[in-house]
């Protein structure tokens, strides 16, 4: 279960280097592309920061679970 986790973590750090590098390819051209994909960059590192604190608490909780078992 920690290494699906750990995908999905990495998951959102591909989405947010794929959306970085659109926004600079279409930095000079369409804004409306630019300023989705920027969307998409906040989102994802966002994403990325919210399922690394989720996945550490549910360690935790394994954890303290296992301990108290035994």
């Amino acid at each position: 279960m920690k290494n699906l986790l750990r995908v999905v973590e990495i998951m959102w750090l591909v989405i947010a280097a794929m959306s970085i590098v659109e926004v600079i390819k279409n930095w000079g051209g369409d804004q409306t592309r630019v300023l989705i994909f920027a969307a998409f960059f906040v989102m994802a590192v966002f994403m990325f920061f919210f399922r690394v604190k989720s996945r550490r608490k549910l360690s935790e909780k394994f954890e303290k679970k296992n301990n108290s078992a035994k």
